[in-house]
């Protein structure tokens, strides 16, 4: 409830809802993907790092988006949005998720490793 109102009648809300939504499905339909070409032999190690690399991305996004709906509230520990934030940050920074993600895929598209 936002001024007395339910949150969800919200233009806003519901925007940032069916973008969210589209975002979860398009991660969904990336690891579906990817897990019917790991089971024929034909995922590649790159493949593999584009769809963590946009997982993690688009996980940590959606999860800051809930929280932004959310507000003050978003932060409390009650709600879970505050967890689900902080797990996809670990995700999107454990190991260097993102930047190793992105050089293994550079890589892949250039040629030229951009580490040693």
């Amino acid at each position: 409830m936002q001024f007395g109102r339910e949150i969800g009648r919200f233009q806003l809300v519901q925007n940032k809802l069916a973008n969210m939504l589209a975002q979860l499905t398009a991660i969904k339909l990336t690891c579906f993907r990817l897990n019917e070409l790991a089971d024929e032999g034909a995922m590649t190690s790159p493949m593999a790092s584009m769809a963590k690399m946009f997982a993690a991305r688009q996980g940590r996004w959606i999860c800051s988006e809930a929280r932004d709906i959310m507000g003050g509230n978003g932060l409390l520990l009650e709600n879970h949005v505050a967890r689900h934030l902080t797990d996809m940050e670990v995700v999107f920074t454990y190991e260097g998720t993102d930047s190793m993600q992105s050089l293994i895929l550079g890589r892949h598209i250039t040629g030229f490793s951009a580490f040693a």
